[in-house]
């Protein structure tokens, strides 16, 4: 299912780090005052702010104020995500994922969703799941899919994405012995206990 950019990436309008440094671009964009807001992710995103370089990212990637450039959006996620975002890491995953921006390049795209859904990105788990349950440009791995599709059905508030990671992580249990299950399901079950995700 392919989703259109707007839908796909996120904008970060808070972040626990520079919260201060951010605010003013941060009301700005929420006041429609894209102009300010670009001005103000900028400085911030040069300053090497990884929220502000993600935020210009979502920018240019949806071409608010600027005229749209994922080239540019995916040098400024990268920026961010070669920093630990994990917003970033997602955001640019999918360029990667769909090659927009950047050469299509799905080994890359799972890199980055790994990244992130090792830090509880439920969005990077999601397509980090579909990619590894389909095995399209990566290699099928029905566990791996398996155990990252439950963590999204049981993380997401999203009705429409818990009900798609169902339904994938039924038709890859399907291809799976018993004990790959269980074994599925130990590492979900230790992964809660050991995160706040």
């Amino acid at each position: 299912m392919k989703k259109t950019i707007a839908t796909t990436l996120a904008l970060l309008l808070f972040t626990t780090h520079s919260a201060a440094d951010m605010a003013e671009g941060i009301k700005a964009y929420e006041q429609g005052d894209y102009a300010k807001a670009l001005n103000e992710f900028t400085i911030e995103a040069r300053r090497g702010n990884p929220a502000a370089q993600n935020n210009l990212g979502v920018m240019y990637a949806i071409g608010e104020i600027v005229k749209r450039d994922l080239r540019t959006a995916a040098k400024w996620y990268e920026k961010a995500a070669e920093q630990g975002l994990a917003l970033a890491q997602y955001n640019l995953g999918v360029l990667y994922e769909e090659g927009l921006g950047v050469v299509q390049d799905i080994p890359t795209a799972a890199v980055w969703f790994r990244l992130a859904s090792e830090q509880g990105d439920v969005l990077a788990q999601h397509r980090l799941g579909l990619l590894l349950a389909k095995g399209v440009g990566i290699k099928r791995d029905n566990g791996e899919a398996y155990f990252w599709l439950s963590l999204v059905a049981g993380a997401t508030t999203d009705e429409i994405l818990r009900t798609e990671a169902l339904d994938i992580r039924l038709e890859v249990e399907k291809r799976m012995s018993q004990k790959e299950v269980v074994d599925a399901e130990l590492l979900v079950g230790n992964w809660r206990k050991k995160t706040d995700f």
